[in-house]
């Protein structure tokens, strides 16, 4: 029997800036803290994967990057998905802060 794996699917199921949401407090607007969820499918009928670490860069319209973060090596079974929160802060504050000012 010959396996011809699959690639896995990696994807950013949710993405968020406090500091961006306009309609909170004037506090939570001073958060430049990135949150997100990354999703991962591995869509082998047979055969598992092990993951090494997986490195994340974020990067703006200019293609400055803003932020960076590792998701821990893991390992995912066969058809299965996996949900890997993330949380980091911005390398530059002014980046976010550029977004949030009415100026900006």
């Amino acid at each position: 029997m010959i396996l011809r794996p699959d690639k896995p699917k990696c994807s950013i199921e949710y993405f968020y800036v406090p500091a961006l949401n306009k309609s909170v407090d004037s506090h939570s607007r001073l958060n430049t803290t990135l949150n997100f969820m990354v999703r991962f499918a591995n869509p082998n009928r047979d055969l598992g994967i092990y993951y090494d670490d997986v490195h994340l860069s974020v990067s703006n319209n200019n293609n400055s990057s803003v932020a960076n973060y590792t998701v821990q090596r893991f390992y995912q079974g066969h058809k299965k998905k996996a949900k890997k929160p993330g949380r980091t802060l911005p390398l530059n504050n002014k980046t976010v802060s550029r977004a949030v000012l009415p100026n900006g």
